[in-house]
Formats: structure tokens, C-alpha cells, sequence
């Protein structure tokens, strides 16, 4: 009777998003072998908002979550295993900063996931996909980066310290086949400057990686592309290509730049330049890294319609 399959189930709505799961186990057998599926479809994030801590500065205020989940647990010789399959969807995402300024938004971000053995520290990624991001960062007038992150510790405040562990632990393992980064849009204020703020963007960025493997076993192989505007410059957008690979210690890089007005660089050159400076740049670079080594070859440069004008 032990090895009898039970086979529960839990089905329900929340909030007007369906909840499904489904199981078969032998809970009384000596290898307690499970199998559990989990299903939900557009589950509204926005009411549990209220739960993220108020030390990250982050607030959501749009986004719903669907996965299709299933996991496996198996206990031999005494030692448990689970593992973890199937994908999961986030939509809608709209997030700001504790002051209602935009932060980042996006269409939907999709992982499928291949195997995940949280107990071994293996996590096996078949693709990561994320679409339509717009993103917000710069720096503040101190010239520190304004990214999402914990809040920075208060005066007074004390600070907690982990116990050392007794045994070595084993380091997690990655393994991620394909990240997708599509039709992304990242704007960058920077208010750190001596004449005020200055604002570029990125807009129709790409990027595509594969190979991913931490730590590494070979290069990951990269490829990505932009178009840039801003600063002082103006008419059309700057276009940007770069493709490479890289591991953990070295990395190789060709750089493309096409039409890049030099007004862009204008509000950093007021501090130690008076005149403005204009012109059109169009380079291809080689770009290389071995361990603290660093090179860069430049296969070709040309600037159009250099000028300096006086104030």
C-alpha cells in the first residue's frame, strides 16, 4: 500500500486569476517520490505591492505573473533531490522610486527553464527573453549611480554579520543557453555635471548572448547594437554594433560606430573646453582584455566636419 500514487489536486481563483496544481506521490514509500504541476495565468501583482519592504527603493505599480511549473522530488540514500522545470512570464511591468519617478518598465520577460536543483546549486536556463524594456539611471549631483537597489544604511544603524559556515559549501553552477534583450530603450540623466544636468538614450537596443556557462567552461558569445542621441548633439541617432565573446578573465571585442556627433560629448568637455566642438565620427575598433590587461586597436577612424566654434 505504500507504493499507492495519491494524487491531490488544488484549484482555485484569486483576485480573478486561476490558480491550478495537480500531484502524484507516494509520501509513505522510502524514495517519497513526487511529482507537482503548477499553473497560474495572469496573476495581478500590483495589490501585493504593499509587501515589499520599505528599505528597497523600489514600487511597483503595474505587472501580472503566469508559469507553468512542474517539479520533481526524490529522496535516495538518504539524500533528497528536487528539481525544477518549466517557464515563467512576467507582463506589464511598470516600476518607480519611492518619489514616483519612473524607474523601469517592460512588455514581458519569459524564462524557460530546463532544470533547476536548488539543493545541488544547479540552475540550467534554457532562454531568458525581454521585451520591451525602458529603463532609467544616471547619477545624482554627488555623481552617485541612481539604480534600484537597498537603501543606503542610516546613521546609527547597526550592522548585522553572518556567522561564519562550518563546511565549504559547493558554489552554484549556471548554465544559461540563450539571453534575449529586445527593442530595449535606456535613458541616462547625469546631474553631477559643473553646468547642470545632461541626458542621452539608447534607443532599438539589441542583445543577444549564448554560451553562458558560470563559472566559466568556454566564452560566452555576445552581439549587440544601439542607437544613441543626446548631449549636446542633434539630428539623427548614432548607431553602435558590437560582437564578442568573453569569460571571466578575458574578452574580445569588435566595435562599430557610425555617424557619432561629437556635440554628444559637449556637456562633459564645458568643464575643460570653452569652444564647442562638432563633428561626425565613424569608427571600428578592436577591443581585447587579459586579466588586468587591457588593448584596443583601431582599424579605422574618420571625423567629418570637425569645427571649433567660440562661445
Amino acid at each position: 500500500d505504500r507504493e499507492v500514487k495519491v494524487t491531490p489536486r488544488l484549484a482555485f481563483e484569486l483576485n480573478g486569476s486561476t490558480f491550478d496544481s495537480g500531484a502524484r506521490s507516494t509520501p509513505f514509500a522510502q524514495s517519497r517520490q513526487t511529482d507537482l504541476k503548477l499553473q497560474v495565468h495572469g496573476f495581478d501583482l500590483a495589490p501585493f505591492a504593499v509587501y515589499i519592504p520599505e528599505s528597497v527603493p523600489v514600487r511597483l505599480k503595474t505587472g501580472t505573473l503566469s508559469a507553468d511549473l512542474k517539479l520533481d522530488f526524490e529522496e535516495t540514500n538518504a539524500t533528497p533531490q528536487v528539481k525544477i522545470s518549466g517557464g515563467v512570464e512576467l507582463q506589464g511591468v511598470q516600476a518607480t522610486d519611492t518619489a514616483g519617478q519612473a524607474l523601469l518598465s517592460f512588455d514581458a520577460l519569459q524564462v524557460a527553464l530546463n532544470e533547476v536543483q536548488p539543493l545541488r546549486r544547479i540552475v540550467d536556463i534554457a532562454a531568458i527573453d525581454w521585451t520591451g524594456v525602458h529603463a532609467h539611471v544616471g547619477r545624482d549631483a554627488k555623481g552617485a549611480l541612481t539604480l534600484p537597489g537597498p537603501s543606503q544604511k542610516t546613521e546609527g544603524e547597526s550592522v548585522k554579520t553572518t556567522p561564519e559556515a562550518g563546511a565549504q559549501e559547493a558554489p552554484w553552477q549556471l548554465r544559461l543557453g540563450r539571453l534575449g534583450l529586445h527593442d530595449a530603450t535606456v535613458d541616462w540623466v547625469d546631474a553631477s555635471l559643473p553646468g547642470g544636468k545632461a541626458a542621452w538614450k539608447a534607443e532599438n537596443l539589441q542583445l543577444q548572448a549564448s554560451a553562458i556557462e558560470l563559472p566559466f567552461k568556454q566564452p560566452l558569445q555576445f552581439r549587440a547594437s544601439a542607437q544613441l542621441s543626446g548631449g549636446g548633439a542633434k539630428g539623427e541617432a548614432a548607431r553602435l554594433a558590437v560582437a564578442g565573446q568573453a569569460t571571466d578573465v578575458q574578452a574580445q571585442a569588435a566595435v562599430s560606430i557610425r555617424g557619432l556627433p561629437l556635440a554628444m560629448a559637449a556637456p562633459y568637455l564645458a568643464a575643460v573646453l570653452k569652444p564647442a566642438v562638432s563633428g561626425m565620427l565613424d569608427a571600428d575598433l578592436g577591443l581585447a582584455r587579459n586579466g588586468d590587461a587591457m588593448a584596443a586597436k583601431v582599424a579605422t577612424l574618420s571625423l567629418d566636419k570637425l569645427a571649433l566654434t567660440c562661445a
